[in-house]
């Protein structure tokens, strides 16, 4: 238990002086079976969050009231329904959004981890480019669940700044602890790396997202 507390620590301490501790404490965290059950646990709490969110978008409906003929509905205020619960998706909402989590953490690690063996052979272990992606994950994951959904009652506009500050964030988070991993003297080849570790990335997120949004389609027609 206490491994998981310092653990906890750690990752807090990261996610607001991530330069401090990649540099500083990073090296002594190569246990490959407590960082697995910490991406893993980053991945359920992801999930869950978005299960919520499912589910409240799933109850809360809206009360319509006419407005006159030729003219949309109004919408007046919302209630609660928990009928609505049957409907909703939940293998796909808890084991595959599970999978599709932890599946893009262990993705951006091994990128990063197989770009730092080819330019350099001891440039790094996967356990800690697997660190390092499971904390740049939080900030996205906070907002996009929790800060994100609050502030788009308010305002949608607030939403997307505070979507993108956490995705520069987390982007930031990931290029300093992957620099820090890699150590590569040369400037040029760090900004190669990156480039081409995060092109990959993008370049098959595209072809997933493409193919899942093609097989939900497909099933309507």
């Amino acid at each position: 238990m206490k491994i998981f507390m310092d653990y906890a620590v750690f990752v807090v301490a990261a996610l607001l002086k991530p330069v401090t501790v990649f540099t500083n404490r990073l090296k002594n965290y190569n246990d490959i079976k407590i960082i697995g059950i910490f991406s893993a646990a980053v991945a359920g709490i992801a999930m869950l969050l978005n299960l919520i969110h499912q589910i409240i978008l799933y109850v809360r409906v809206p009360i319509l009231e006419s407005t006159g003929f030729m003219r949309p509905p109004t919408v007046t205020g919302h209630e609660w329904y928990w009928g609505n619960l049957s409907e909703l998706p939940w293998v796909n909402l808890i084991v595959r959004n599970f999978f599709i989590y932890l599946g893009i953490i262990v993705a951006i690690a091994a990128v990063y981890f197989l770009a730092g063996k080819i330019v350099r052979k001891d440039a790094t272990t996967f356990q800690r480019t697997l660190a390092v992606a499971t904390i740049s994950a939080i900030p996205v994951i906070l907002t996009s669940f929790i800060l994100a959904p609050i502030l788009g009652w308010l305002h949608v506009h607030l939403a997307v700044i505070i979507a993108v500050l956490a995705l520069i964030y987390a982007l930031a988070i990931l290029i300093s602890g992957m620099n820090h991993e890699l150590d590569l003297q040369e400037d040029d080849l760090r900004l190669y790396v990156h480039v081409a570790s995060i092109a990959v990335l993008l370049i098959v997120g595209y072809f997933i997202v493409m193919q899942m949004i093609e097989d939900a389609f497909s099933g309507l027609f």
